[in-house]
């Protein structure tokens, strides 16, 4: 099941952020701790949770590329452009769980700052857009964010 999601994840977001995306490395952990993360559970016959952390410029970049406005500053414009990415991500990974008959429920995206993310299967996706890193961080447990 973390092949789909994360296969859907790299598909969507090269769609969304196009050509300047690379994947760098994918590392089981099991927590994550972040300055800043957004993020989202789906819950219903599985658990899926997808974030969207890091430091402030790789977040402001991608912010930037998928909202087309060059963003200074991790604000309220932000930080929605980065939660509706992220929906829109997990908008295909639902579709593909529900094509398996697979009920999911898509909870809004949340924003947080000094998080700890922890569960029992956490992966954390090392990505980068036009050379600025980001994580995304993925799972398919219950999950914490304290």
């Amino acid at each position: 099941m973390y092949s789909l999601q994360l296969k859907c994840i790299l598909r969507a977001m090269k769609k969304m952020l196009g050509e300047g995306l690379s994947f760098e490395q994918i590392t089981p952990v099991k927590e994550y701790k972040g300055d800043f993360i957004a993020c989202q559970i789906m819950d219903g016959d599985e658990d899926v949770f997808l974030g969207i952390g890091g430091q402030v410029a790789g977040l402001l970049k991608v912010a930037s590329v998928y909202g087309q406005e060059e963003f200074q500053e991790l604000d309220a414009d932000a930080y929605d452009a980065i939660c509706e990415l992220i929906n829109c991500v997990n908008g295909i990974f639902a579709t593909e769980l529900s094509n398996q008959d697979i009920e999911v429920i898509l909870r809004p995206p949340v924003f947080y700052n000094n998080v700890n993310v922890k569960g029992k299967e956490i992966y954390v996706a090392g990505m980068s857009i036009y050379g600025i890193d980001f994580d995304v961080i993925l799972s398919l447990s219950n999950i914490t964010c304290a």
